[in-house]
């Protein structure tokens, strides 16, 4: 089976800069303790942009979020067609230098639940965030991918 490693590295294209991939992205897992936690993973979501999106493992709960257009609290579901929720003080809370930081409820942080986070820092050829601000029609939006690297 072809590691996640060897798949960015393939996906990134050949341009000749090199992005580490453990400086970009990571998976987190931690068992909820229904009080405030804090993933540390080494990857600066906050300077540097990105998203963080989390999915209790033990249950059904919904796929969380959280971008740095967005901000936390505010997060989406990739399972719901609904515009942006707020978690408040429950869910994710800060997105930070060196990881993450949620509540002890929500859909991140119950105790004695299972959760799996995914972190992906923006980098050229690897990831990027794009605001759009609707006007209530349908719209396509359109950007220019930044050039690409390879990821290691």
């Amino acid at each position: 089976m072809p590691s996640v490693k060897n798949m960015l590295a393939a996906a990134a294209g050949a341009s000749g800069d090199v992005i580490n991939v453990e400086n970009v992205f990571s998976t987190d897992l931690w068992r909820g303790t229904g009080s405030s936690q804090s993933v540390t993973n080494n990857i600066d979501i906050s300077g540097e942009g990105g998203l963080v999106w989390i999915k209790r493992r033990d249950g059904s709960d919904w796929h969380n979020l959280y971008d740095t257009e967005r901000g936390a609290p505010y997060y989406l579901n990739t399972n719901r067609a609904e515009a942006q929720g707020n978690g408040g003080t429950s869910y994710l809370t800060s997105l930070n230098n060196n990881g993450y930081t949620f509540g002890g409820g929500g859909w991140t942080g119950q105790s004695d639940a299972d959760y799996c986070g995914f972190t992906f820092r923006k980098a050229p050829g690897f990831f990027d965030c794009i605001k759009y601000d609707g006007n209530g029609t349908n719209t396509n939006v359109t950007f220019t991918p930044i050039a690409s690297v390879d990821v290691v």
